[in-house]
């Protein structure tokens, strides 16, 4: 009997620290709220779209594509570095793209350059589409390359000016809303409008 007795009390201690453990579990171990952390996401910037650079760069981008088949990669940074120079092929190469000079022109009119996808980092995810920024390079390499045959034509002024640019196409994209990609994409540009200006 007295067997029975402590398998009932030790089967009674047992349901009670049982039900203790569950219902410590069950409201004590409920999370605190979530802190309110609205204060530190970026707002969504409201952009007109003649105030992004991206609208005009958007509207040239065939011509881009085109310009990186006519480029020959080796030649133009052997002209930039200035190991090398050959005048006909940058004459003919600044002539054939007179309208990515007008368009970037007014690239660099407009106050900020920003990925449109990014806008907005509520809707960031995963899924949100990347956007190239190879052909920004190109119009600065054709930038340096008109910098080049004006300097070599004695022009300074008009080769600085032509410098100026490729700087301030750096800075748009570092300061914009163009996610790490663009941002080191700027600082190139801007690197290689720095070197120019040397």
């Amino acid at each position: 009997m007295k067997l029975f007795r402590y398998c009932l009390l030790g089967f009674g201690i047992f349901l009670l620290l049982t039900a203790g453990f569950i219902a410590g579990f069950l409201f004590l171990g409920k999370d605190d709220l979530p802190p309110n952390d609205e204060d530190l996401w970026l707002p969504k910037l409201e952009i007109k779209e003649k105030e992004n650079g991206y609208y005009y760069f958007n509207q040239i981008s065939e011509k881009i594509y085109q310009l990186a088949e006519q480029m020959q990669p080796d030649l133009v940074d052997d002209i930039i570095k200035g190991k090398e120079w050959d005048a006909k092929f940058v004459e003919e190469l600044l002539a054939k793209n007179e309208e990515i000079f007008y368009y970037s022109e007014k690239i660099l009119q407009t106050s900020q350059y920003n990925n449109p996808y990014l806008l907005n980092p509520g809707d960031v995810s995963v899924f949100t589409e990347l956007i190239s920024y190879g052909g920004l390079r190109n119009i600065a390499r054709l930038y340096s390359l008109s910098a080049e045959l004006l300097l070599r034509d004695g022009k300074d002024e008009e080769a600085l000016a032509e410098s100026l640019k490729i700087i301030k196409l750096g800075h748009m994209l570092e300061e914009g809303r163009n996610g790490l990609i663009g941002y080191l994409t700027g600082v190139g540009v801007r690197r290689l409008g720095m070197d120019e200006f040397r």
